[in-house]
């Protein structure tokens, strides 16, 4: 996660993919929080690229709930990563599936 300060006031925090995955599949107490009772003053986002890779990380024997998915796309403000970057999306590859994964499911 990246946190930043915004008018004194506002903190912005970044979701990685990694974290997003772990919210997803892992019952983190403190993750849950943050993301499911929205802070005043406090601001999530992510980028949709950082949402994708995590959605192409879930295997079919996973514990994902849907509930989760929604309640992340009513809390969490999803920005454009191709208008941030200017750059095409790339494509995910099974090399960095296992990597959001091995990191997202660390203990």
């Amino acid at each position: 996660m990246r946190i930043e300060i915004k008018n004194n006031q506002t903190k912005r925090i970044y979701l990685e993919p990694n974290i997003i995955l772990r919210y997803f599949l892992i019952d983190d107490d403190k993750l849950n929080t943050l993301i499911m009772c929205k802070q005043d003053g406090v601001g999530l986002y992510t980028t949709d690229l950082g949402l994708y890779e995590a959605l192409c990380c879930i295997k079919p024997y996973d514990a994902f709930k849907i509930n989760k998915l929604t309640k992340f796309l009513e809390t969490v403000d999803i920005l454009s990563y191709n208008k941030e970057t200017g750059k095409e999306k790339p494509i995910v590859t099974h090399e960095r599936v296992e990597s959001l994964r091995a990191e997202a499911l660390k203990k």
